[in-house]
């Protein structure tokens, strides 16, 4: 912009020797501020932002700059200087804005008692950061089988007028492991009016109230950390096990017990019962969708029978019964696995029952035996026999049966007289046999043999054992 300055002298004296009444001489001067206006943009809120204003003499005559003013949020350095025609000189305009949106105000430079102007404008900026919701509560969860993890959304927006950046998305140290995040997309920089999501994620691991707290970290002025709380409450069902032989204590899953029904060994024809107990201990309804048994039930009974032909509800707190019979007619182990399968997300539970029968029980050790002899040497080993079931074991008949080879050349001692009774040891081998039988192997030609030593007692399982014997002789 440009502003004259006219200086006039009236010519009433001698001029260079002349009278010139009717001369007036005129000097004209002026100057220019560059560029006009002056355009700052936009600055964020209490940020400054420096820019060149250049004062130009496009006249015939000399300028002294007095001074130089701007009005706030703007200011100018102090310039002091002549300006010949076609000089100019730079001065330096700051923006400092301390409110939002646009502002205008004017740079004044004095020429004596004239001054020239020139508009200054700028635009107050800043970036404000849009949480929502501010709080996340998915509110009361039923955590039953197949429940799929539960999202919630939470948006970010720039409703500012300068750019921020999310630096960072992520869980306070506080918060639960059922709390997970998917926020990559929303971590970058947000123009004005720019907004993404990222998601808040419930995967239920127990019951009982939830809470943590999302931290976004940004590095918008006024919003350099934003915590959003996060909460839930997870209900549901909850089934638990119990089990035992009538008479016996209860084991428990929520005691963290493993729920078994040992019917233990007995006599033929006998009975024994047992309980198996589904309860629920959650605060919503329990579904049993199925009892059903796996293995040996031939011996085994249930009531109500199993597999169960319909679905069970149960309230909280309530339970149901299956009970268990158990009256062997032989000398096989029963057992088997009862199964409960419900909307509990855990997922099944199983009971093992079990039963078996007194009786009489051989253990031989070892059952084989391998010697091997130089000429004119003898070898020997011992063969153990324990009583290790209920019923007292007798001992018919031990003897030693040779097979193969060039002649005779096995032998046995200890065999017992008669018929003899081993009474049940408890831990069965751990202690001395009720018999032990020597087997020696001395054979008076080179080659291999062959033989067994037969053991017939009173079990009926196992009514005879055989002891497999080879030896070699060199």
């Amino acid at each position: 912009m440009r502003l004259p300055l006219h200086v006039a002298l009236l010519a009433s004296f001698p001029f260079f020797g002349c009278t010139c009444d009717e001369a007036v001489s005129r000097v004209s001067g002026s100057l220019a501020i560059e560029p006009s206006p002056l355009d700052f943009g936009g600055v964020p809120r209490s940020a400054t932002k420096k820019l060149i204003a250049t004062f130009r003499n496009v006249g015939t005559y000399p300028l002294s700059i007095t001074d130089v003013a701007a009005e706030a949020p703007f200011s100018v350095e102090s310039v002091g200087t002549t300006l010949a025609p076609g000089g100019s000189v730079d001065a330096q305009v700051s923006f400092t804005p301390t409110t939002l949106g646009p502002l205008e105000g004017s740079l004044v430079v004095h020429v004596g008692s004239e001054a020239a102007s020139s508009v200054l404008i700028g635009h107050g900026i800043e970036a404000a950061v849009l949480v929502e919701p501010a709080t996340v509560d998915f509110g009361e969860v039923n955590w039953v089988s197949g429940l799929e993890p539960i999202r919630r959304s939470v948006s970010v927006t720039n409703t500012g007028s300068d750019r921020f950046d999310v630096q960072a998305i992520e869980w306070t140290t506080e918060s639960t492991s059922a709390f997970a995040l998917e926020a990559i997309e929303a971590v970058r920089a947000f123009e004005p009016g720019e907004s993404s999501s990222f998601d808040v994620v419930l995967v239920p691991r127990g019951w009982g109230e939830l809470s943590g707290s999302v931290r976004i970290r940004t590095n918008a002025p006024n919003a350099s950390e934003i915590l959003v709380p996060i909460m839930g409450h997870i209900v549901g069902p909850r089934m638990e096990i119990c089990a035992a032989k009538t008479g016996s204590p209860l084991l428990c899953t929520r005691a963290g017990q493993a729920p078994r029904v040992s019917l233990g060994n007995l006599e033929r024809n006998a009975t024994a019962q047992g309980t198996i107990q589904v309860q629920n201990l959650g605060d919503r309804e329990l579904i049993v969708a199925s009892i059903f048994t796996t293995g040996r039930v031939e011996e085994l009974s249930f009531v109500p029978a199993l597999p169960t032909s319909s679905a069970i509800a149960l309230s909280p707190d309530q339970s149901t019964t299956v009970e268990v019979s158990y009256q062997p007619t032989d000398y096989t182990f029963d057992a088997t696995v009862v199964g409960v399968a419900s909307n509990d997300p855990r997922g099944s539970r199983s009971v093992v029952v079990e039963g078996g029968v007194r009786r009489p029980r051989i253990r031989v050790v070892p059952t084989s035996l391998t010697f091997s002899q130089v000429s004119g040497s003898q070898a020997r080993a011992s063969v153990r026999i324990f009583s290790c079931g209920e019923q007292t074991l007798i001992l018919s008949r031990v003897e030693l049966r040779e097979l193969s080879g060039p002649g005779s050349a096995f032998g046995l001692s200890g065999v017992p007289a008669s018929v003899t009774s081993i009474e049940p040891r408890a831990g069965c081998e751990n202690g001395p046999p009720g018999v032990e039988l020597t087997v020696t192997f001395a054979a008076d030609a080179n080659g291999q043999y062959t033989a067994e030593v037969m053991i017939e007692s009173n079990d009926p399982v196992d009514p005879t054992v055989s002891v497999q014997l080879l030896g070699t002789r060199t």
